[in-house]
């Protein structure tokens, strides 16, 4: 199946807002290890869980007008292990999850590029795939927001790298996912680095951009 989401660069770029986030901060969030639970490549969408209480932030960015837009390596599908088929039906679960719960996310860029991908996804470093930025300057493109007043939270040292190459103003490392493997790998950052805060999950990081 052919989706419309996916430009020429083969990149996954949803605008689920009709809302107007003109030079507006926005919460960037990793998916899998931040926003669900993560189990590997053949995940099924059957097993896409929200983890505990990340809806409640989702629900504060939006009440404050905040776009929230998912950021998201899925190398998966370059690999041959995911397709986007299965990527849109855990899109469309995790929508629902948060609808019931009164919380909406705004956009989602997926990256399935990968080293050792198959045909047209295989590439060395895509400037998409992080610890590249290329999927924040899609977002700034399709939303006008602002990166530099925005934030990334992720469970991997590589989504505040990208986050620190396109010059977010603050990075939130969560210990749900990878982020207790990932934490020891702050030390070895550069020094001119974005400013780096560790959560125990995403549900407490406090909106207060």
């Amino acid at each position: 199946m052919k989706y419309k989401q996916i430009n020429k660069q083969n990149i996954w770029a949803e605008k689920l807002s009709k809302k107007l986030f003109e030079n507006s901060p926005c919460l960037f969030l990793d998916r899998d290890g931040v926003l669900i639970d993560w189990t590997d490549y053949t995940m099924k969408p059957k097993d896409a869980k929200l983890i505990n209480g990340s809806d409640k932030v989702i629900k504060e960015c939006n009440k404050k007008k905040i776009p929230v837009i998912l950021i998201t390596n899925q190398g998966g599908i370059g690999l041959g292990l995911q397709s986007w088929d299965s990527f849109a039906k855990i899109q469309t679960k995790i929508i629902n999850e948060l609808s019931n719960k009164n919380a909406k996310i705004d956009g989602v860029i997926a990256c399935p590029h990968h080293p050792l991908a198959l045909g047209k996804y295989k590439h060395k470093n895509h400037p998409c795939r992080k610890p590249n930025g290329g999927m924040f300057s899609v977002a700034k493109k399709l939303f006008k927001i602002d990166l530099k007043k925005s934030w990334m939270v992720g469970d991997k040292i590589n989504d505040l790298k990208a986050a620190n190459a396109k010059g977010l103003k603050q990075g939130f490392l969560v210990l749900t996912g990878y982020g207790k493997e990932e934490k020891e790998k702050i030390n070895f950052l550069p020094k001119k680095f974005l400013k780096i805060k560790i959560l125990s999950s995403l549900k407490k990081l406090k909106v207060n951009f």
